[in-house]
């Protein structure tokens, strides 16, 4: 009896799937892009990966020139006459400063070299992001298989016991099969509700590196398996 309840049980859960959930699921390489799209830090690192190529572009240009100028009252009296006069006093400069040769270039080469480590530092986030958002959504996804098909054994076992409970006991043997069965759904319910924290931290995370609130929800598609074919045998003889 407990055999063949686990099995039903483990049958529904992985072939009857809500229509909700499967409605509301999202495939794997969408929820990947929309993080790419939407993930703070993501975006830290491309506004930087701009102001890099801006100070590029900025790095051969010479400098502006320089305008300067000043205004003020003057007085001046002449000794030999005696004379004096006053007025207003003012100056203009213009000034264009010229730098040494090759400076220009060996600012254009380090901006280009900020430009090349800035644009290999966002690939290689980008790329550790997906990864971390493929690992987090296979994650939720066994969790969410796990904790449905342990919550559907643990409803088999309570009916299971709740036909066990009414008939009359007939000896200890009964009595010791009620027993095992209240403890296994005991330890599916545990089972459960550990699935089903497992699945709430890893949406926690999700949400985190998606830029969304931590109580969104989100279901994942059931992800496709494609398995490479083996190398070929290799002969040591």
């Amino acid at each position: 009896m407990v055999l063949g309840a686990l099995g039903r049980a483990a049958a529904d859960a992985v072939n009857n799937e809500p229509a909700a959930a499967a409605t509301n699921a999202v495939a794997l390489d969408a929820l990947v892009g929309e993080t790419l799209k939407s993930n703070p830090e993501l975006q830290f690192y491309c506004a930087e990966l701009a102001a890099a190529k801006a100070g590029r572009k900025a790095a051969g240009l010479m400098p502006n020139p320089e305008l300067s100028g000043s205004a003020g009252y003057k007085t001046s009296r002449a000794r030999s006459t005696g004379l004096s006069a006053e007025g207003v006093a003012w100056s203009v400069s213009l000034v264009q400063p010229f730098e040494w040769p090759g400076l220009i270039g060996l600012r254009k080469a380090t901006a280009n070299r900020d430009v090349e480590l800035a644009e290999l530092g966002l690939e290689r986030f980008g790329v550790a992001l997906a990864t971390r958002v493929r690992v987090l959504a296979y994650g939720l996804f066994a969790a969410e298989q796990k904790a449905g098909a342990a919550r559907e054994v643990a409803e088999r076992f309570k009916a299971l016991r709740d036909v066990l409970v009414e008939r009359e006991p007939a000896g200890v043997t009964p009595l010791l099969e009620t027993r095992v069965i209240e403890a296994t759904e005991l330890t599916m319910q545990r089972k459960a509700s550990e699935a089903e924290l497992a699945s709430k931290a890893t949406l926690l995370e999700l949400n985190q590196l998606r830029g969304s609130a931590r109580g969104s929800g989100l279901s994942v598609r059931e992800p496709a398996l494609n398995f490479g074919q083996s190398p070929a045998r290799r002969s040591w003889s």
